[in-house]
C-alpha cells in the first residue's frame, strides 16, 4: 500500500478530532520492525518510541507533524508506520479478538448496534467505534476475548499491517464518521472498574491459586488474581516472569502474550495506585 494511503488515513482521523501516533509496522515474514523483531510480543501494535518518547502524550492532530512522520518509512523494512488512533473522551470502542468475543457478548444477552467497524488482522477480530456522552474508561478482559478501548488507550487503525500479513480495514470501505452510532447503554456498565481481584492472604493457599489447569473462560479472571498476587508480593522484575511461567504451565491453552500483557499492565497499575494511596 502506498505511503499516500497511510497519510490520507491519518489526516482523515485528525480532521475528525482523533489524535494519531506512529506504531512500528509488522515485519515481512512475521514479527515486528522494532529491535525485538520476532521476539516482540506486540508486533505492529506499539508506538515508535524514538518518534514519540512520551507515548500517547505525543499523539497529534497537527497535519504537518503527521506529514513528516508518514513521509519517512521505517528504515529496516521500508514500510509505512502503522496507525495508532488515540481514543478521545467522546468515543469508545469494543475490541473483539475473534469470533469468540462476539460469542461472549451474545452469551451475556448483549448485542452490538451497527456502527463504524474496523476488521483487524486476526480472523473475526473487530473494533466497533461508538460515540459517548460521557467518557467510558478502558477496560481489559471485560468478557472473554473482549476489551473496551476508551480515553487513555489507542486502537490500531486501518490501513495498518497486522503481523499475519493482513491489513486492518474499514468494513464500510473507508473511514466514515457518519456511521458512528451512540454507545449502547450496557457498555458503561461493562467497562465499570471491577473490584480488586480476590487474593489469598495466607501463603499456604497460594498453591491453590497457582495450580492448574485453568481452562478457557476462566483464564482472564484467574490471570488477574495471579497478577495481583505477583505484583503485590514481589518486585515487578520478578512478578512478570512468574506470571509468564504460570500462564505457560497452568492455562490450557495459555493466554497469548499480548492478552496476558494487557491483564498484567492493568493489575500492575492498580497495585501501583494502591501503594501510592497507602503513603
Amino acid at each position: 500500500m502506498s505511503p499516500g494511503a497511510y497519510l490520507a488515513a491519518v489526516l482523515d482521523l485528525a480532521a475528525f478530532g482523533v489524535a494519531v501516533l506512529p506504531l512500528w509496522p509488522a515485519a515481512p515474514g512475521g514479527g515486528c520492525s522494532c529491535s525485538r523483531g520476532v521476539a516482540c510480543d506486540s508486533p505492529g501494535k506499539h508506538p515508535a518510541a524514538f518518534l514519540t518518547p512520551s507515548g500517547l502524550k505525543d499523539a497529534t492532530r497537527d497535519p504537518e507533524t503527521l506529514r513528516r512522520w508518514w513521509a519517512s518509512p521505517e528504515r529496516r523494512t521500508g514500510r509505512s508506520w502503522n496507525v495508532g488512533a488515540v481514543v478521545p473522551p467522546w468515543l469508545a470502542a469494543v475490541d473483539m479478538d475473534g469470533p469468540e468475543g462476539l460469542a461472549a457478548l451474545h452469551a451475556e444477552g448483549l448485542s452490538l448496534p451497527a456502527t463504524l467497524t474496523a476488521e483487524t488482522g486476526r480472523p473475526g477480530g473487530l473494533h466497533c467505534w461508538y460515540r459517548t456522552e460521557r467518557p467510558i474508561p478502558p477496560a481489559v478482559g471485560v468478557l472473554a476475548h473482549v476489551d473496551v478501548r476508551g480515553p487513555g488507550s489507542y486502537l490500531v487503525a486501518p490501513p495498518s499491517l497486522h503481523a499475519s500479513g493482513r491489513r486492518y480495514q474499514w468494513r464500510a470501505g473507508s473511514f466514515d464518521p457518519e456511521l458512528i452510532a451512540p454507545a449502547p447503554s450496557w457498555l458503561h456498565e461493562l467497562a465499570r472498574p471491577a473490584a480488586a481481584p480476590s487474593i489469598p492472604t495466607d501463603p499456604d493457599r497460594w498453591g491453590e491459586l497457582l495450580a492448574g489447569p485453568v481452562v478457557e473462560g476462566a483464564r482472564n479472571a484467574t490471570a488477574a488474581r495471579v497478577a495481583g498476587l505477583c505484583f503485590r508480593c514481589l518486585p515487578a522484575a520478578a512478578a512478570w516472569p512468574l506470571l509468564e511461567a504460570w500462564n505457560a504451565t497452568a492455562c490450557k491453552p495459555p493466554l497469548r502474550d499480548d492478552e496476558l500483557g494487557r491483564v498484567a499492565a492493568s493489575i500492575a497499575a492498580r497495585e501501583l495506585a494502591r501503594r501510592g494511596g497507602a503513603r
